[in-house]
């Protein structure tokens, strides 16, 4: 090997280009040199792999940790709302926790609004197996439906609540006791 490959190579080792290895066309997966070992390409392939993976995982994790600094107050509840499902659709949970609660505490004097806010949290308890925290929610929504006339509440969320209250598990649910009861007699 003379001077000229000898410089070539250590030039790639130390990341310069010396002429790329085309696996297909149009897709270059890594340089070398002719003089370069087979086990030093294995390397750098090797080296290149990781850190693609590392930063697919780096980039797949900093969305999770955005957090909402402020809130604007001139925002609707429907605009609260539909800002939690989608930081909910972007795994950033404690995000989504924040937009709902910020929605009842700005507008949960109205029930329709506090219901839809109260099953979207049981549902991201769900989602993050915080089974204590989703069953009072969710029980709370259904003891509202139990207790208001037909018509007063949306629909929608009584079912909503009993679909996602299934699934949490059996062995999850707080244990009630048998309260037994004495007829009445006249």
């Amino acid at each position: 090997m003379d001077k000229r490959q000898t410089e070539a190579c250590r030039l790639s080792r130390a990341g310069s280009v010396s002429k790329p290895f085309h696996v297909r066309p149009g897709c270059v997966l890594f340089f070398y040199h002719p003089d370069c070992t087979l086990e030093y390409m294995k390397k750098n392939v090797f080296i290149i792999t990781a850190s693609v993976v590392f930063a697919a995982a780096v980039s797949l994790l900093l969305p999770s940790c955005r957090t909402v600094q402020e809130i604007p107050d001139n925002l609707s509840a429907a605009q609260l709302i539909q800002l939690g499902q989608d930081a909910y659709g972007n795994a950033q949970y404690t995000n989504a926790e924040k937009y709902y609660r910020t929605v009842i505490s700005r507008y949960g004097m109205d029930n329709a609004i506090y219901v839809e806010a109260r099953y979207e949290l049981g549902h991201l308890y769900v989602k993050q197996k915080k089974y204590d925290a989703a069953y009072s929610t969710l029980k709370e929504i259904l003891d509202l439906y139990a207790g208001t006339a037909p018509g007063t509440l949306p629909g929608a969320y009584n079912k909503l609540a009993q679909i996602e209250m299934a699934k949490i598990p059996a062995s999850k649910l707080p244990k009630t006791e048998a309260v037994a009861v004495e007829p009445k007699t006249k």
